[in-house]
């Protein structure tokens, strides 16, 4: 099996991008037109935006996303997973919180700009404080491997910054896309995108819980001061 450089330059890695993505778009391409629609409705401003982002060094990458934020567009890191303050309202939040928002850079994987796992592309502000952060020999390392590395949809840190929030320090960032260089296979591809998509349902799994708990809770007020005395 091709692991390390030799899995990131496959014919396999593109054969396993294209189909996941074919598959992935297949099954939420009614959810994304519908939060789509949502956002539109809701925020009414247009629905799309691009966002540049870095992707291999000294290349830009303009990413395509569902517009959930108020106000103008600023290209730096994302808000918070838990709370996405700025989304403008209850389904903005939603659609953010399970990554709806970026469905359109499936389209990118399709067309071979992207990879389905690898570095994740980020805004120059954040790529200059991870640089700013390392020696230079780690740099170089660092470099070489976005060099090597198509930018991903979701990396090694993906699962646990959907479960527990985007605060990674940039020696962490760094180190995660070194060590996904050093050990890609389609085994860990296919345990980062499980992974993911493991954290992803039960985060809406626990959200419906507590909707479902405030809701009988709210009946039960309700009933409490309708009750004779």
């Amino acid at each position: 099996m091709k692991s390390g450089e030799k899995w990131l330059s496959s014919n396999e890695k593109r054969s396993f991008d294209i189909l996941f993505s074919s598959a992935a778009v297949a099954i939420a391409a009614p959810l994304g037109i519908a939060a789509l629609v949502a956002v539109m409705i809701e925020n009414r401003h247009k629905p799309m935006f691009r966002q540049e982002r870095v992707g291999s060094p000294g290349e830009e990458l303009w990413i395509p996303k569902l517009r959930t934020l108020a106000g103008p567009i600023e290209h730096r890191p994302s808000e918070n997973g838990h709370n996405h303050t700025r989304a403008t309202g209850k389904l903005s939040k939603l659609v953010r919180k399970i990554h709806l928002d970026e469905t359109p850079q499936f389209g990118l994987v399709l067309t071979g700009k992207m990879s389905v796992v690898g570095p994740r592309p980020i805004v120059k502000p954040e790529f200059e404080k991870i640089m700013d952060s390392l020696t230079p020999a780690e740099q170089e390392e660092w470099l070489t491997v976005r060099r090597i590395s198509k930018p991903g949809l979701v990396n090694r840190l993906s699962p646990a910054q959907h479960t527990h929030g985007y605060e990674n320090s940039p020696l962490q960032v760094a180190e995660a896309d070194i060590t996904y260089a050093q050990n890609a296979s389609k085994d860990e591809d296919s345990r980062i995108v499980l992974d993911t998509t493991r954290a992803v349902i039960a985060d809406l799994f626990s959200r419906a819980v507590a909707m479902s708990r405030a809701s009988n809770q709210l009946g039960s007020d309700v009933d409490d001061r309708q009750a004779p005395a």
